[in-house]
C-alpha cells in the first residue's frame, strides 16, 4: 500500500509524489504513465502539496482579495468502468473521516455535505465535503470529487498529447478516471 506522508495514511494501491508539487497533475500523470518502468497499475495516485489561491470578490462590501493557503490534493486514477467509481469515492470519504477522528477531532462537530446533482460541475459525477463546526461557523475541511476523465481529456485536447494509459492486466488502453481528494 501507499503512505501519503506522515499525516495522511491512505492505503490504496501505489502512490507517486512528484518532485515539484506545483506542476499540473495532468502533465505529471502523462509523465508517470509513460516514464516509469514498470508503469504503475491502476488504481494509483499522485499527491501534491502547494499553494492554492481563491479569489474572493464581494462588490457591495468593496472586498477584493485573494486568499492564499496550503493545499494537498491527490489525483487518484481508477478504471473508467461505470460500476467502480462510487466504491472508490466512498472509501476516500471514509478514510478522510477516520483520519480526522484519529487526530482528535470531535465527531459531533463533523458532517458530510453531499453536493446535489444540479450543483455539480458539468464534468463531476459526485462531490462530497467533510465540514467542521468551528466557533465562527461551519467550514469545509476536506473535499472529494469524482471527476471522471475530464481533466485528462482536456489536457490531451489542448496539448495534442495522448493521455491514454495501457492497462497490462486488462490488455487495453483507456483514459483513467480520477477521484480527487483535497485538504
Amino acid at each position: 500500500g501507499a503512505q501519503f506522508g506522515a499525516q495522511f495514511g491512505a492505503q490504496f494501491g501505489r502512490a507517486i509524489r512528484p518532485r515539484n508539487s506545483a506542476r499540473n497533475s495532468a502533465r505529471n500523470s502523462a509523465q508517470i504513465f509513460r516514464g516509469l518502468s514498470p508503469p504503475p497499475q491502476v488504481p494509483f495516485g499522485i499527491a501534491q502539496i502547494g499553494k492554492a489561491f481563491r479569489n474572493e470578490i464581494t462588490p457591495r462590501n468593496f472586498i477584493f482579495r485573494s486568499r492564499e493557503f496550503e493545499q494537498m490534493e491527490i489525483e487518484y486514477f481508477i478504471p473508467p468502468d461505470d460500476d467502480v467509481w462510487q466504491d472508490f469515492h466512498e472509501k476516500w470519504i471514509a478514510t478522510f473521516e477516520k483520519w480526522l477522528l484519529d487526530i482528535g477531532l470531535d465527531p459531533t462537530l463533523m458532517e458530510r455535505e453531499v453536493h446535489e446533482d444540479h450543483k455539480l460541475a458539468h464534468y463531476a459525477r459526485a462531490c462530497t465535503d467533510v465540514v467542521f463546526k468551528f466557533p465562527f461557523g461551519t467550514q469545509e475541511l476536506m473535499g472529494l470529487a469524482a471527476r471522471g476523465c475530464y481533466d485528462l481529456t482536456q489536457h490531451a485536447e489542448k496539448s495534442g498529447k495522448s493521455m491514454e494509459y495501457f492497462d497490462d492486466e486488462r490488455k487495453e488502453k483507456y483514459v483513467p478516471h480520477v477521484i480527487e481528494p483535497s485538504i
